[in-house]
């Protein structure tokens, strides 16, 4: 007998109310299986003998409680990344693979998308999954697939201020500013950000070169680092009036 079908042994003897418990518990023990150590193969043995225990249509209908989701089993497998298991609950058992989530009607596809389990995503393909039932936001797998497919030609342009210039081959140059741009293939901006570090001790900030302490030093009187009073720039990039 299997781990799960000896854990379940006595479930005929159990009052009903027990019923729900148990298959949580036996479903719970499937999905924390360590796949390194148990194989798919391992996995689809203990979820098939839940199956015999409980019935295919409970564990079909059932739902987990642990997040807002509201998962199925074959949300669950998915988001695992284990093909071959998904494989065997829809041939094997009949398991709907368009199965949508309580929370936001994401199927299968939707997740193995959002995931990146393309293993899986792959395996729902072959299967005949519905990539066209929209969740939620009105969004199908398709669409979702096509999406994230666009991204792989967005281009990211980083700009870094460094504590040395590229010249200054004695000194090892740390980031004290990052700026970032995102685009699409055709130059359209889809984001920005900037960021200063603060990893730098005060003696190390006061240490920098006359650039920096120009352009980098507070913009106002009162601070740590106060403007130079000879500095072309009052701090921060920003002109002297």
């Amino acid at each position: 007998p299997t781990k799960i079908a000896l854990a379940s042994a006595a479930m005929s003897s159990e009052p009903a109310a027990q019923k729900p418990k148990l298959l949580d518990d036996d479903l719970a023990r499937c999905l924390t299986l360590d796949v390194e150590t148990e194989g798919e193969e391992g996995i689809i043995k203990e979820l098939d003998s839940v199956i015999e225990q409980h019935g295919v249509d409970v564990v079909q209908q059932w739902t987990e409680n642990k997040s807002k989701h509201k998962h199925r089993l074959i949300h669950m497998v998915t988001c695992k990344g284990w093909p071959r298991v998904v494989e065997h609950l829809v041939k094997q058992h009949g398991i709907d693979m368009n199965a949508q989530r309580q929370s936001d009607m994401c199927t299968a596809a939707h997740l193995a998308i959002w995931f990146k389990r393309e293993a899986v995503l792959q395996k729902l393909w072959e299967l005949g999954a519905d990539t066209s039932l929209p969740n939620k936001y009105g969004e199908s797998a398709d669409q979702k697939w096509h999406a994230e497919r666009e991204k792989f030609n967005n281009l990211i342009f980083l700009d870094l201020e460094l504590t040395s210039g590229f010249y200054d081959f004695d000194k090892q140059p740390r980031i004290l500013e990052v700026a970032i741009i995102i685009t699409n293939k055709d130059l359209r901006e889809l984001d920005r950000g900037q960021w200063v570090l603060g990893e730098l001790s005060k003696k190390e900030l006061e240490s920098l070169g006359e650039f920096h302490q120009k352009h980098f030093r507070d913009a106002e009187p009162g601070g740590e680092f106060p403007p130079l009073s000879d500095a072309e720039y009052s701090g921060n990039g920003r002109s002297e009036e």
